[in-house]
């Protein structure tokens, strides 16, 4: 990886970060870029080069999390040490992700809803 690969890095880390402590407190639709901006001394324009809005890195974080267990799936499970290695990081995805997974849910079933609402008016 290279130099402007871990700055980029660095950088959507930073903005995940402070995604998060946000969220602690704040419902997603009250988070704004200038607050994300704020908490991680970026500027707006740096962001806007890592995403396009807030729920941009809702879906970055979904596809990271996606990736993850896609791999998971994909490898080769032929031994009991590689079966309980499997369940083993399944467990570690889970535990260290429970906030990730059940924020994706609740977005996701918001955005659906308003999908409903949208097609029955």
């Amino acid at each position: 990886m290279g130099t402007y690969d871990k700055a980029r890095k660095h950088t959507e880390d930073k903005i995940i970060h402070a995604f998060w402590e946000l969220y602690k407190t704040q419902k997603i639709e009250k988070i704004t870029v200038k607050s994300i901006t704020d908490a991680c001394g970026i500027h707006r324009a740096t962001f806007y080069l890592h995403y396009q809005d807030v729920y941009a890195i809702l879906e970055h974080i979904e596809a990271s999390l996606m990736q993850s267990l896609n791999y998971m799936n994909t490898a080769c499970i032929e031994t009991d040490a590689d079966m309980s290695n499997f369940a083993g990081n399944l467990y570690a995805l889970y535990f260290n992700r429970t906030t990730i997974i059940s924020m994706s849910l609740y977005v996701s079933r918001k955005r659906l809803n308003l999908q409903w609402t949208t097609k029955i008016n």
